[in-house]
């Protein structure tokens, strides 16, 4: 998802796409997501903390941090120390920094009222980069490679999605495709639910909508899930209907901003299935391999 990132951002050279860079890519919730494999396991269960309860570590001590992570103050520091920092204070700090920069982007993400077409464009990256930045924050890692594991093993792997979400299926279909899945995508209601009745348990269905609440999208869904097939659902909506006829959710982040004309929903959707995608195809080369 960085690297993704790190293709948007380089596709602008404005002086807002620089500070946005340094924001998302250059701060220190990014170094501690790409330090993270190299911790020690105490030190990761500091840093599943610090990422998931940034706002609370910037108010709390060294005791309070060691003791919601369930690890001694010596292990806090240490972990500040693998991040290149000298201590828990500096660490605050950094994160203090860094939550209030993200804070300056958020309230001008809206595309109305831009005037001139480098403040467009200006906002155009910043919805972006926002939207990757926090399906990234939110999305829970183990449920999108439990998901790719379902998709690795899946006989025939049907996408359905309505509206600006059809053409995110569409482009999954065709990655998918690209790399040796069968797989199909409908955005028509007919097709969609002709398709899903057709499906067996070795397939998968996925379902893409920005707040869940596409009743072609959910009635397609639990059609697939009646015939037996496993199911995965795309949103950025928790309790939505979509995520009651589930059995994997991958959550996506998606502003309610009338100006944003979802385009937001429509670049996190792309990159969560391509993510998915990643990773599937990763299971699917390595069991190849073993089974040689």
């Amino acid at each position: 998802m960085k690297l993704i990132l790190d293709t948007v951002l380089s596709q602008t050279s404005c002086a807002v796409t620089n500070h946005l860079r340094v924001v998302y890519m250059d701060g220190i919730i990014s170094r501690i997501r790409e330090r993270f494999d190299s911790l020690s396991a105490a030190e990761k269960q500091v840093a599943d903390i610090v990422l998931g309860n940034t706002r609370e570590v910037v108010r709390g001590s060294v005791s309070f941090l060691a003791r919601r992570s369930g690890v001694g103050e010596a292990t806090v520091i240490r972990f500040c120390r693998s991040l290149g920092l000298t201590g828990y204070q500096e660490l605050r700090l950094s994160l203090a920094e860094e939550l209030g920069r993200r804070q300056e982007i958020s309230p001008s993400l809206s595309i109305d009222g831009a005037t001139g077409s480098d403040e467009s464009v200006a906002k155009i990256f910043n919805l972006a980069c926002t939207a990757i930045s926090k399906t990234w924050d939110t999305i829970n890692h183990a449920d999108l490679a439990e998901a790719a594991g379902m998709l690795a093993k899946a006989r025939k792997i049907d996408f359905y999605g309505t509206g600006v979400m059809g053409y995110v299926t569409l482009l999954a279909k065709q990655r998918f495709l690209d790399a040796g899945f069968l797989c199909d995508a409908f955005d028509n209601p007919l097709l969609q639910s002709t398709s899903a009745s057709c499906l067996t348990r070795d397939d998968v269905a996925v379902g893409i909508s920005r707040h869940g609440r596409a009743p072609l999208v959910v009635d397609a869904l639990r059609i697939a899930r009646e015939a037996g097939a496993r199911t995965i659902c795309i949103t950025a909506e928790p309790n939505s209907e979509l995520v009651k006829n589930a059995d994997k959710s991958i959550w996506m982040n998606c502003t309610r901003d009338p100006g944003s004309l979802k385009f937001d929903g429509v670049i996190t959707g792309i990159i969560v299935c391509e993510s998915l995608l990643r990773i599937a195809s990763g299971i699917r080369s390595r069991e190849r391999v073993t089974g040689m």
